[in-house]
């Protein structure tokens, strides 16, 4: 899905031509729609959704404007013990947010043992790759690794809510 967006340029720009007046950075994930003009008018853009936050400049007749996209809210957050069912869905959105921060620090993908999710159930070893695919993300940031309940999961343990919820905790800390 691509999210549209506009800027107005105002009457101060009248006399001055804004030929090429976007500097994308930190792209390519918006673009512009029209790149010159002169006067006042309106330049639009578009911006693709993600599964992140990021951030980027547009910079209009040498004025810069913050483009600032958030990443969705995680599906059934906050989880409660005992009443919420942890489900594919829950390390799916993970493993997509953890992918990303692999990406922006350099590291390699991430070689998930169970590409696909789909009629299984979350699993000890789950938790785990997802632990472990994080952590050389905190690593490359410079900082201390994240605390989890249960640090040495085995095959068998029952997957607790707490599990996803530090996860997602991680993650958000270190986007």
């Amino acid at each position: 899905m691509v999210f549209p967006g506009a800027l107005g340029i105002g009457a101060r720009f009248r006399r001055v031509g804004w030929f090429g007046a976007f500097v994308l950075l930190l792209t390519p994930w918006y673009a512009a729609a029209q790149t010159n003009g002169t006067g006042t008018g309106t330049v639009s853009y578009s911006v693709a959704s993600t599964a992140y936050p990021r951030n980027g400049t547009l910079t209009v007749a040498g004025q810069a404007f913050t483009v600032t996209e958030t990443a969705p809210p995680f599906t059934d957050d906050p989880l409660q013990a005992g009443v919420s069912i942890v489900r594919a869905v829950h390390i799916t959105e993970l493993r997509i947010r953890i992918d990303a921060l692999r990406q922006r620090y350099a590291l390699s993908a991430f070689a998930w043992t169970d590409a696909s999710l789909t009629g299984m159930f979350v699993s000890a070893a789950h938790i785990s790759q997802l632990r472990a695919a994080l952590a050389p993300v905190y690593t490359a940031a410079g900082r201390a690794q994240p605390t989890y309940t249960d640090p040495n999961l085995t095959s068998g343990t029952f997957i607790k809510a707490a599990h996803i919820a530090e996860l997602r905790a991680a993650v958000i800390v270190i986007e």
